[in-house]
């Protein structure tokens, strides 16, 4: 259900993992698409129990299947990817943790 979830966020484009809380319990068309409150702690949690390939295979599916503007200079840099920077917290703890198992990081 989360990730149902994560989706309307995307879509709906909340601001932020921190306000999609609130947005669900505004947001008159969630109740009839079944999505209901989930405190933010528990919506960060899913972010920290499964492993973020998981994660990224999604994210990259949903991005490619998205119209998003292309700009053809652009295409000489590579693949970019646009993330809320409310991500950056998770990506920066899933990186420690690599590194405190030993893995090593760029």
């Amino acid at each position: 259900m989360r990730v149902k979830k994560l989706f309307f966020a995307y879509l709906e484009q909340v601001s932020s993992l921190r306000s999609l809380p609130v947005e669900l319990t505004t947001m008159a068309k969630c109740a009839g698409l079944g999505l209901f409150y989930t405190p933010f702690s528990m919506l960060k949690d899913g972010f920290s129990r499964f492993e973020s390939k998981y994660f990224k295979q999604m994210f990259e599916t949903v991005l490619a299947s998205s119209n998003v503007k292309r700009v053809k200079a652009l295409d000489e840099l590579g693949l970019f990817q646009v993330i809320d920077g409310s991500l950056f917290p998770t990506l920066w703890q899933m990186r420690s943790e690599r590194i405190s198992k030993g893995e090593k990081c760029v």
